[in-house]
């Protein structure tokens, strides 16, 4: 089961701390989600769900029990997170940017890092070696120009 989401975050965070923390809860929430639909397919959880997590700072919000004066706007947020923590039912690991799998389906990427990217994710392609880095311009026919005369005649009408 694979369940993949994007779009604009729906509020204006101030800080990348907060930022992470945000896209924590909105994936912790589809964690939570998705615990009971896959366990009746028949798998069973001994762990918790991994959030893969690059914000050093995030994570310690997550895990910790501090609270600090800044972080009065989006308490709520991390106390759900903390709940969840506590509840063992997520844990948010620390993986270095440059090996977040997720980046595959969220980004754009050279050839080669999309090809590095499918490998992450065990996912292999023979197309992919065809491609190559380098740049070419794309000949596009069938599209009407500056210099068409249709597209004069088009727009005097």
């Amino acid at each position: 089961m694979f369940d993949w989401k994007s779009k604009k975050q729906t509020c204006v965070c101030q800080s990348s701390c907060e930022s992470e923390i945000f896209a924590n809860k909105e994936c912790t929430n589809y964690a939570i989600w998705m615990r009971p639909a896959l366990t009746m397919m028949g798998f069973t959880f001994t762990q918790a769900t991994p959030i893969a997590q690059d914000n050093s700072s995030a994570i310690a919000t997550c895990t910790g029990s501090k609270h600090h004066s800044r972080q009065r706007h989006f308490r709520m947020q991390i106390n759900l997170l903390r709940d969840c923590c506590n509840k063992r039912l997520t844990v948010y690991p620390w993986v270095p940017t440059k090996e977040m799998k997720g980046d595959l389906f969220n980004k754009m990427h050279t050839p080669s890092e999309h090809e590095r990217l499918c490998e992450l994710n065990d996912i292999y392609s023979e197309g992919l070696k065809y491609i190559t880095d380098d740049h070419k311009m794309i000949q596009l026919t069938g599209w009407a120009t500056k210099t068409d005369p249709t597209l004069k005649v088009r727009n005097q009408q």
